[in-house]
């Protein structure tokens, strides 16, 4: 955003405000701010179009956000207008050539730039791929509780029956396009957590989407994976935790800037190649004699440079994976765990149309909305654990969805914004081929306002990954205020 336009909203800078874009069903993009108080204001283009937005946030059916801290302030390690724009223009002025490239960045005091100490890197991590399935995602359909008659009143004519699905836990079955995970729920490496989310979530996908990404109260202005970060190392690389899209994922942010890139190809110093080396020292040579963090953040963008060019020299395997987006996002990060790159997490975005408020298509339907979404990332996901071969041992994938759908369809043959949800977990150290968690049943005493309830928090269930798996030292200071309690879903 330029300086102008950002002179346009003077009230919508503030020191603790977060600052998000969120795409409309229309595809159009507003600015949502919302303050430490949690009180939630809404931009667009114009007048019509603000109120537009607010009443479409208004309705729950804004598709979801795309959510950034942009910019440091030094004396706080909070985001304000002046670093936000600061931000931007060193950005542009670097020259990356990535899709709209994006920092996640909100200074920790005390951070210091350089490579972690041999001691502290030498503790063994899982890399850690976060899938978000924005849209909330209908895990009644994903594993379906096909033995229960609540499943099958409420869903006459879109509920899964056991005729149709795949074996799983005794009363569920998975939908029949999870076929590709199959051979890794019998060896015991994928699994999933029902009946799971977050228990103050709202049916708001902004809302619900922000308090997920960053797991704590509003005051606090960093997300759950950036405090795990700053709370294992000192190290501020530009690739301890990347997004493949077009935006740095908000769980990322907090204590040092992380990558967003749409390819490996991608992100790069733009110019032509005869000119490349003069034109590197002429930037290098700009950013060393502006000091302070412009030269560190210079530094640490041409280090990532640098990184990546390596990590191109590791052929993609990209064949086996679907032919979209996540797939692709998929084959990337598989590129970079392959080739040594140090990335301790990777985030993406499984967006498709998660949000079926119309017919989900029968399980047999090729291109049935439902089918469609669940074959995308069941194949991603298995090519994903062929592709990495022997390193597979030591990554851990997990899916998080803002909220699950209404247990009973709707007029329309789908299904409304819901509550309880799914994760799936799947990787060489998972407790796999078990269903987790504790689930409460579809009884009408059981529902929370008609819904599946959340009987299982989601913060134990990453609290437990990040504890086992990736070393984290306090994970309070990761999800402050919350009792851990471990559900048993890696070893």
């Amino acid at each position: 955003m330029s300086e102008a336009a950002a002179m346009t909203l003077p009230h919508l800078w503030r020191l603790d405000d977060d600052v998000v874009p969120v795409h409309t069903h229309d595809d159009r993009e507003i600015l949502v701010r919302r303050g430490p108080d949690g009180a939630t204001e809404v931009y667009g283009g114009d007048r019509e179009a603000s109120d537009d937005a607010c009443r479409r946030l208004g309705s729950d059916t804004a598709l979801g956000m795309a959510a950034q801290a942009l910019g440091e302030d030094s004396a706080g390690g909070r985001v304000s207008r002046r670093a936000v724009l600061g931000g931007l223009a060193a950005l542009g002025a670097l020259g990356a050539v990535s899709a709209r490239p994006r920092y996640a960045v909100a200074a920790t005091p005390g951070a210091a730039p350089g490579r972690t100490p041999a001691a502290t890197r030498a503790v063994a991590r899982d890399v850690l791929v976060v899938i978000f399935l924005r849209g909330a995602a209908d895990g009644l359909q994903i594993l379906a509780p096909v033995d229960d008659p609540a499943y099958r009143r409420a869903r006459p004519g879109l509920g899964l029956t056991p005729d149709v699905v795949l074996p799983a836990a005794p009363g569920f079955g998975f939908h029949p396009a999870m076929a590709p995970l199959m051979p890794l729920w019998r060896a015991g490496e994928f699994a999933v957590v029902h009946a799971v989310g977050h228990p103050d979530a709202t049916r708001s996908h902004f809302s619900a989407q922000m308090d997920m990404e960053r797991a704590a109260p509003v005051g606090v202005r960093s997300g759950w994976l950036g405090r795990h970060l700053a709370a294992t190392s000192r190290d501020t690389g530009l690739l301890r935790a990347v997004t493949l899209g077009d935006r740095a994922t908000l769980s990322a942010s907090g204590g040092f800037p992380t990558a967003s890139l749409e390819s490996l190809e991608s992100f790069d110093i733009a110019g032509w190649e005869g000119y490349r080396r003069s034109i590197d020292a002429t930037i290098r040579g700009m950013y060393a004699r502006a000091g302070g963090s412009l030269a560190r953040d210079a530094d640490r963008t041409f280090a990532a440079v640098a990184t990546l060019a390596r990590s191109r020299s590791a052929p993609s395997r990209a064949s086996a994976y679907p032919n979209d987006p996540f797939g692709r996002g998929m084959a990337e990060i598989a590129r970079m765990v392959r080739s040594g790159a140090p990335v301790e997490a990777a985030c993406l975005d499984h967006r498709g149309d998660w949000d079926l408020h119309r017919p989900h298509g029968t399980p047999s339907e090729e291109w049935g909305p439902m089918r469609r979404l669940v074959d995308s990332l069941a194949r991603g996901i298995a090519a994903f654990r062929t592709d990495l071969g022997p390193l597979w041992s030591r990554t851990t994938v997990v899916t998080l969805t803002e909220f699950g759908r209404r247990l009973a369809e709707n007029s329309a043959g789908g299904t409304d914004h819901g509550h309880g949800g799914l994760m799936l977990l799947a990787g060489g150290n998972v407790a796999g081929g078990r269903v987790h968690g504790r689930w409460p049943g579809l009884a009408p005493s059981a529902l929370d306002d008609g819904d599946l309830a959340v009987a299982n928090d989601y913060r134990d269930v990453v609290g437990e990954i990040l504890t086992r798996r990736l070393a984290t030292p306090n994970l309070a200071a990761v999800f402050p205020g919350h009792r851990y309690r471990p559900l048993g879903v890696v070893r």
